[in-house]
């Protein structure tokens, strides 16, 4: 396995590690690659997060509640969807801008970490199923 230490995105100060568990409290989280995302887009982004979050909330109520199997089951999809979704579109953006700067300016070893970086990616979206 590679280093867990991440190269920063598009000059953004590279983000602290996660404490154990995997999540930080939102007010301190890091700000992130600040520079490439709009404000439009964090909106847009957060605004689909948001119907994601309201999608899993619903599948706990379903369960909680013995809903029909096949009921909950299309929920999960429809919320799987929808996370696909977010990543999809932070994926193009970071094709968009990081990996095409990287490619414009960096040097050979600057596009083959980010080649080396898209394969990961896209080694963990196949083991996923999405």
């Amino acid at each position: 396995m590679k280093d867990d230490k991440k190269p920063s995105c598009c000059g953004a100060p590279a983000p602290a590690p996660l404490p154990e568990g995997g999540s930080a409290p939102e007010a301190e989280a890091p700000a992130l690659r600040a520079a490439v995302r709009s404000p439009a887009e964090r909106q847009r982004l957060a605004a689909r997060l948001k119907r994601v979050e309201g999608q899993v909330a619903a599948v706990r109520r379903m369960l909680e509640a013995d809903a029909y199997c096949v009921d909950v089951l299309v929920q999960i999809s429809a919320a799987r969807g929808a996370l696909a979704k977010v990543g999809e579109e932070v994926l193009q953006r970071h094709v968009e801008t990081c990996v095409a700067d990287a490619f414009a300016t960096g040097g050979a070893e600057a596009r083959q970490e980010k080649i080396d970086e898209l394969m990961d990616v896209f080694a963990r979206y196949a083991g996923r199923g999405g």
